[in-house]
């Protein structure tokens, strides 16, 4: 039994039901019945069908409200989340998680509220844009990019607006990037990972420079490891490449063992993944972070 973090009477009021939320919102996309959306769900999120878990009623209630209102019929949990209203269970849990009497109030008209609501079908369902194939990938495995950077080694963020960049980025000297695996999550969704490279900044960089090159360490902060500055795992959308105005430099033959060796993240992709490519801020030169010697990685390395 793990105890949550309960800090609010409302539905997503706690990290476990806010994450899952957000989770869902991913995993909607994929092709499937509710039933089969659940179990995925239950895969990722154990608490959901382990009703001895704290998180047990935090996690159901929440996936059953957002079922509800994606119009996604799913029997076995809704039933699972009216016995959790009706039993009081939830509220057992909440009182025994040290929720205050006034909350506790609080959250008895929720569910009150939710049972009402789950009653009849959602009148205007948010829409199921469900993946018909699998997203094509951004980049070709192996492809280098050049995008420019200001004087403080800072890329155009993809987030801004034409308007913002022209009037925030001013253009100083060039940046890098390699992408050492390309690929898709369940499925469906296209993934890679992106290495940003040490090199001189002028003039802009060919190839061989590249081949030459080493991944940035500098821009670490953290313990080294995957999912920082410097390597970066994530799904990425393709209109980040013209906005930070990626020039791609050529392609690059890797030897998939070596980067999975190097990075063995990849074969347990992580369950929320990293949106957009802005940012690859340079940092400044260190010589350790969090007291570990760092060790530049050449891209030579991963080259088959």
């Amino acid at each position: 039994m793990r105890c949550m973090g309960t800090w609010s009477p409302t539905l997503y009021g706690n990290d476990d039901a806010a994450d899952l939320r957000n989770r869902l919102k991913i995993l909607v996309r994929l092709p499937g019945d509710g039933e089969a959306l659940f179990a995925r769900l239950t895969g990722e999120f154990p608490a959901l069908g382990d009703a001895d878990d704290d998180s047990h009623s935090a996690f159901v209630l929440a996936a059953a409200d957002q079922f509800h209102s994606l119009g996604i019929a799913c029997p076995s949990l809704f039933t699972t989340a009216q016995a959790l209203i009706t039993s009081g269970r939830d509220l057992a849990v909440n009182r025994a998680l040290e929720m205050s009497e006034s909350d506790l109030r609080k959250r008895a008209k929720i569910l009150n509220d939710l049972k009402v609501k789950w009653s009849t079908p959602h009148p205007k369902p948010r829409p199921r844009a469900v993946l018909a194939k699998p997203e094509p990938l951004f980049a070709e495995e192996g492809t280098c990019f050049a995008y420019p950077i200001d004087r403080r080694g800072e890329s155009i963020n993809g987030y801004f607006s034409a308007k913002a960049i022209a009037q925030e980025f001013k253009p100083h000297a060039w940046g890098a990037m390699a992408v050492l695996w390309a690929g898709h999550t369940e499925g469906y969704f296209a993934a890679a990972l992106v290495a940003r490279l040490k090199l001189p900044h002028k003039p802009k960089p060919d190839l061989d420079t590249v081949k030459a090159s080493q991944i940035d360490w500098s821009a670490i902060r953290g313990t080294p490891k995957l999912g920082y500055r410097a390597v970066g795992l994530g799904t990425f959308a393709r209109k980040h490449l013209s906005v930070m105005r990626m020039e791609p430099l050529g392609v690059l033959t890797l030897d998939r063992a070596k980067v999975a060796a190097r990075f063995p993240e990849i074969d347990a992709l992580p369950r929320s993944l990293a949106t957009g490519l802005s940012n690859f801020t340079d940092y400044g030169p260190v010589d350790g972070v969090g007291g570990v010697a760092i060790t530049p990685i050449p891209i030579a390395e991963f080259l088959a």
